[in-house]
């Protein structure tokens, strides 16, 4: 673990924009299309090189991965446990929160810039009795 006496490390928490070729595959695989897993695994690698260099730019101590290779972290679990399907897309989930109307202009420009695809969130529904299945994933370095 990182650790200071001399400043506050700064960090941020969750998903960073993806580009936007990469947004588009994750699109298409999550719609049931066919994408390449190998070319998808290089853009994956690649964007978070990006955005690991630019958070070192930017003077971040604590760096992390962006959430690149992952289209949302709530349906993230959909590649990883079997028991759980998403239904139909829901829309902007935050926009009728108390936080999404406290704070509309920041979710117009998350929305705007669709960086973890708004507007296709999904509600995660438990159908089956819940279980690892992620084992191809993590041994083909899909993390």
């Amino acid at each position: 673990m990182q650790r200071s006496t001399g400043k506050i490390l700064t960090t941020h928490v969750g998903s960073l924009p993806r580009p936007d070729d990469l947004l588009a595959m994750m699109i298409k695989r999550e719609d049931g299309g066919a994408v390449d897993p190998a070319v998808f695994s290089a853009r994956a690698n690649r964007a978070v090189e990006e955005v690991v260099n630019k958070q070192t730019d930017l003077g971040i101590d604590i760096i992390n991965d962006g959430e690149q290779g992952k289209i949302s972290f709530v349906t993230y679990v959909n590649e990883r446990l079997s028991g759980i399907v998403a239904g139909e897309p829901r829309g902007n989930l935050w926009k009728n929160t108390r936080e999404g109307q406290a704070f509309p202009e920041f979710y117009a420009e998350v929305e705007a810039h669709a960086s973890g695809a708004p507007g296709r969130a999904r509600q995660m529904i438990c159908v089956d009795r819940l279980r690892y299945s992620g084992k191809q994933q993590l041994d083909d370095g899909n993390v």
